[in-house]
């Protein structure tokens, strides 16, 4: 007989069909992995001085994080959830590592997280302002900038593109960067709360 409800206890088992934990939205999952992995793996690098222990500790994080994707409220962010899971296998990491003395003190590990924690909150709400800033440029100073900035081609050929001449192109991108900067500043006063 075969019986496919969940049962007591199956939580973190796997599910014999694609080999998700039982009630994992794969898909969402990989989603939001492919997202943010850049980010995480950052984060990593931020605690860790040598690459193969961050990548070490990064694979290990993604394994968490698969593992337990179920206990993630999607309503929330999904980088803070990921970062607090790595933060806690860099201090496990940290923990098999304690011979060495090229480690950070525990105190200074959670000093670090919050840090950054406060940091991530202040950059995407300044990320949020910029998104509204750039919305609020004319159609033609948006064009230029995403063709400028968005893609890898020298500023010749975006001069070619728009049809300007290169230093014009220069001249109109640090007109809309101080335009950006100054409507950033207007949302963003000292302390980083918004007005």
């Amino acid at each position: 007989m075969n019986d496919d409800s969940a049962h007591p206890g199956d939580e973190g088992q796997a599910d014999a069909a694609d080999g998700a934990p039982v009630g994992v939205d794969a898909d969402r999952f990989v989603v939001l992995f492919a997202q943010h992995h850049t980010r995480i793996l950052a984060y990593i690098l931020a605690f860790v001085h040598h690459r193969a222990d961050a990548d070490e500790i990064f694979q290990e994080t993604s394994v968490v994080l698969w593992r337990k994707f179920d206990e993630f409220d999607t309503q929330r962010d999904f980088v803070p959830w990921a970062k607090a899971i790595a933060f806690n296998q860099v201090r496990s990491f940290r923990r098999r590592k304690a011979r060495d003395r090229h480690w950070l003190s525990e105190a200074l590990l959670d000093e670090l997280a919050t840090v950054e924690r406060e940091m991530h909150d202040e950059l995407s709400h300044r990320q949020r302002v910029m998104v509204g800033c750039v919305e609020k440029l004319r159609q033609q100073d948006r064009e230029l900038l995403e063709t400028y900035y968005g893609t890898t081609n020298p500023a010749t050929w975006v001069a070619e593109r728009v049809g300007r001449s290169v230093h014009a192109v220069y001249k109109a991108i640090k007109r809309i960067r101080r335009s950006l900067f100054d409507c950033i500043d207007r949302h963003m006063p000292a302390g980083g709360e918004t007005t």
